[in-house]
C-alpha cells in the first residue's frame, strides 16, 4: 500500500455510523451503564480527594483514570452527536434532490 493510500481514511458506510450511533445511545441511555460512570466517578474522585499531597504517584493514578474514564463517556457522546450530525445532512441533502 502507497503512502499516499495509508493517509486515505475510507470513511465509515452509512448503516456503520447509524448503527453506531444507536449501540453508543443504548449504552449511554442504560441505567446499568449510567450508573457505572456515576459511581465510578464519585468512587474516584473520593479516593483522589482522600490522599495526601505526599502521596504524588496515587494521586496522579487517581487523576488519570478519572480523566481516562471522562474520555471514554465523551467518545461514545462524539459517537451519538457525530451520527446525528450525519443523518441530519442526509436528511437535508435528500430535501435538496
Amino acid at each position: 500500500m502507497s503512502e499516499e493510500e495509508e493517509l486515505k481514511v475510507r470513511p465509515p458506510e452509512d448503516k456503520d455510523r447509524q448503527r453506531d450511533m444507536h449501540r453508543a445511545e443504548a449504552l449511554l441511555n442504560d441505567p446499568l451503564i449510567a450508573g457505572f460512570f456515576t459511581s465510578m466517578e464519585q468512587n474516584l474522585r473520593e479516593a483522589w480527594e482522600g490522599t495526601k499531597a505526599a502521596e504524588f504517584e496515587e494521586r496522579e493514578q487517581l487523576w488519570l483514570s478519572m480523566k481516562q474514564l471522562k474520555a471514554l463517556k465523551q467518545h461514545l457522546n462524539n459517537y451519538v452527536l457525530m451520527g446525528k450530525l450525519f443523518m441530519k445532512r442526509e436528511e437535508q441533502n435528500d430535501g435538496l434532490e
